[in-house]
């Protein structure tokens, strides 16, 4: 494969990285106990990682560079267009940011296609931009590194061995998510013995606090809250091993 057509590789590969990848790495590490839940293991997170910026970006580029030596300038063209789409989706990514979500997407996606085109057009007539997207490259390796070790996600590839304190206290937690107790009431505020029988007599016979909420509204850092009895870190994936001082 000639210099340029690997240059042209390596910087798809870049764009990709920014583009997709660091944003799919971003919803995993949030859904870590997903993960675990489905039995994924350090092997299986290590080929996510590495295959997110690898493994689409390369079948594109080799299916352009067998199409430059038929079509040289159609292979061009698609280049210029993938260079556009990805350089429009990193400036999606930053714009979203910049506005912490409030403007609605489709708003945004004007600015970022005009961000795309110039991009694609300084790309092709101006040599900085291929140098600069060629200095990013040690992102193809940073970004999966910084996903597997300094995310949530570091408990899948490296488990902690510690255990979580025991006590002999017999302590049951029952949870009903997506049960809001307004559901429960009758129009005095108190539970309806009539339709829920066995919620008023276990609301009769123990401590009610009608009026206690949780710590936070996703039960991902509600309920480590509810056993450790400490505020949840967002940066903490809800595990036993992250909280080990709990009852």
């Amino acid at each position: 494969m000639p210099g340029p057509r690997l240059r042209a590789l390596h910087h798809i590969l870049v764009l990709w990285a920014f583009a997709v990848a660091q944003p799919l790495f971003e919803l995993l590490q949030s859904n870590v106990p997903y993960l675990r839940a489905r039995g994924m293991d350090a092997v299986d997170l290590t080929l996510i990682a590495f295959g997110l910026v690898l493994v689409v970006p390369v079948v594109f580029a080799l299916a352009e560079n067998g199409l430059a030596w038929a079509w040289p300038r159609a292979a061009a063209a698609i280049h210029w267009g993938a260079v556009a789409v990805l350089a429009a989706a990193v400036a999606m990514v930053v714009l979203k940011e910049g506005d912490a979500g409030e403007t609605p997407g489709w708003v945004l996606a004007p600015g970022a296609g005009v961000a795309g085109i110039l991009a694609a057009t300084l790309y092709m007539r101006a040599r900085f931009v291929p140098l600069l997207m060629t200095l990013l490259s040690p992102a193809l390796v940073v970004l999966p590194v910084l996903f597997l070790f300094r995310s949530p996600a570091h408990e899948i590839l490296i488990p902690s061995t510690s255990s979580s304190e025991t006590s002999d206290t017999p302590v049951i937690v029952v949870v009903f998510d997506g049960l809001p107790l307004s559901s429960l009431l009758d129009d005095q505020g108190r539970i309806d013995g009539d339709w829920f029988p066995n919620f008023a007599a276990l609301a009769e016979g123990a401590h009610f606090f009608r009026n206690a909420t949780a710590v936070a509204e996703s039960r991902a850092y509600a309920l480590p809250a509810i056993v450790s009895g400490l505020y949840p870190a967002w940066s903490r994936p809800p595990l036993a091993s992250e909280y080990r001082d709990n009852p």
